[in-house]
């Protein structure tokens, strides 16, 4: 959605009003301004919909009334126009901040409207706070998983890897809660499948960069989805929210749900002291109660601070992009990175042996880390969970590729392409090629290019096919007019 920068500055001057609004306790002519700016530039996530929900939760603290019959009839969410929809649905939730409809519908429109980043932030709102519920309403998980799915799909399209990554993952996490809820259900297995497929296929793209240049444009995507994510709340307002929950968790220091809530507090504001409290106090826990949980979550905070650093590394590189001690930093912190994920993988496996989900992801890390010797073993270990059957297979085929076992690689892939009924959809090409690569460097020409030219059938512009299949002939050619 294109909105001019003339638009924008009318928009930041109605923001601002509301700042200045919002400082008296005016919160209801403050929300009222934050709309007005949000009607003019509706993908103003940081300047307008992030603190606009801080009102909204300060204006609840301050026993705030949710919005009368007359307001909500007034402020319809199911008319013909998404954006309107979104924000009125934003007002009804700025006055009750805590509403699960309010939040849903504020996701739907922003999803029809194509206002990703809000949907993307807005959806992740409402699928913590649905999962606080002591009892889950299925209909509403099956809408979370379609609207993160349709994310992820148009993102993909548009060429933002990260972004469709994300939303797929949100997604798969939806079906794999309905899944558990009802695993008798034959359709969350196949939906499974197919947003795992998705998901591989996302994550595989990032294998293509050629160069660290295209590695850094990956980061970006990544940044980016990273900052649409983060709660921008005022800086006061943050520290008596942290104060508040800091004096709750300390009257309640054996409830889980104080310190969650406290952690969470203090990574809002993603400063290293927070952060580095946060990671202390989970780390007393764990070691006070043995709770695995707690040092789970102080190793995701320690990665998110690597995922930082390579945001600031980039900002660098752009603007000084020859300056190869940057380039040399970005390589050292990576292999840090990667050191610490092949670290708490391989713990979390042991802590929970039988979680195919944990054993999945430490594969993937394995496989990232060229550690293929390791990584098969875990994928043979974590396809025996259904909906990672397709996409471990398909790891595993890349590994005996990687290793140079060309043979094995095509019998799994042969075996894959064999059982997928999916066709020339994403999970169906992307075994193809490899199957292809495979029987290629085998020496098979004549069965990689039978691979190749199921592919093209499909989509006549996947990858490198077509350059792969000319450069085949061409050697047959050649050998040809040799003899």
């Amino acid at each position: 959605m294109t909105v001019s920068d003339q638009d924008k500055a009318k928009a930041q001057k109605w923001f601002q009003q509301a700042r200045v609004v919002a400082e008296t306790r005016n919160y209801d002519y403050a929300i009222e301004c934050y709309l007005t700016g949000l009607g003019i530039w509706p993908g103003a996530l940081e300047e307008g919909h992030m603190p606009l929900r801080a009102v909204g939760m300060a204006r609840k603290q301050a026993n705030g009334k949710p919005a009368g019959f007359a307001e909500s009839f007034k402020r319809g969410t199911t008319g013909k126009d998404p954006l309107k929809n979104m924000l009125n649905a934003e007002f009804l939730l700025a006055k009750d901040p805590f509403n699960l409809n309010h939040m849903e519908q504020m996701f739907i429109n922003a999803s029809k409207a194509g206002v990703h980043a809000t949907a993307n932030w807005i959806g992740d709102i409402y699928f913590d706070a649905l999962r606080s519920e002591k009892k889950v309403a299925p209909q509403r998980l099956v809408k979370i998983k379609q609207l993160f799915e349709g994310i992820g799909d148009e993102l993909g399209d548009d060429g933002n890897v990260a972004g469709a990554v994300n939303a797929y993952e949100k997604a798969l996490t939806a079906i794999n809660i309905l899944h558990n809820m009802k695993p008798d259900n034959p359709d969350y297995l196949n939906q499974i499948t197919h947003l795992s497929g998705k998901l591989t296929i996302s994550k595989g793209k990032y294998d293509q960069d050629d160069s660290f240049r295209e590695s850094l444009h990956d980061r970006d995507l990544q940044a980016q989805l990273h900052d649409q994510d983060r709660i921008v709340q005022d800086q006061d307002r943050m520290g008596s929210l942290i104060a508040a929950a800091r004096a709750d968790y300390d009257a309640n220091p054996d409830v889980a749900s104080k310190l969650t809530v406290l952690v969470d507090m203090l990574l809002k504001r993603e400063a290293e002291e927070d952060e580095a409290q946060a990671i202390r106090l989970l780390t007393e826990n764990f070691e006070r109660t043995r709770n695995y949980r707690f040092k789970m979550r102080a190793d995701d905070i320690r990665l998110r601070q690597y995922a930082r650093r390579r945001r600031e590394l980039l900002a660098r590189h752009k603007a000084a992009p020859d300056d190869k001690s940057i380039v040399a930093e970005a390589r050292e912190v990576q292999a840090e990175e990667i050191q610490l994920r092949l670290a708490c993988g391989k713990e979390r496996v042991a802590s929970y042996p039988t979680d195919h989900r944990i054993r999945f992801e430490y594969a993937q890390t394995l496989f990232s880390a060229s550690e293929f010797d390791e990584a098969i073993p875990q994928f043979q270990a974590a396809r025996t969970d259904p909906k990672n059957r397709k996409a471990a297979n398909l790891f595993i085929g890349r590994c005996f590729f990687e290793k140079g076992h060309y043979g094995p690689s095509v019998d799994v892939l042969k075996q894959l392409a064999g059982s997928h009924e999916g066709g020339g959809d994403d999970v169906g090409k992307e075994v193809m090629y490899w199957l292809g690569r495979s029987h290629e460097a085998d020496g098979k020409e004549k069965e990689a290019v039978d691979a190749y030219n199921q592919i093209i059938q499909w989509d006549y512009n996947y990858r490198d096919v077509r350059d792969r299949i000319d450069e085949i002939r061409k050697k047959t050619q050649e050998g040809n007019d040799g003899n």
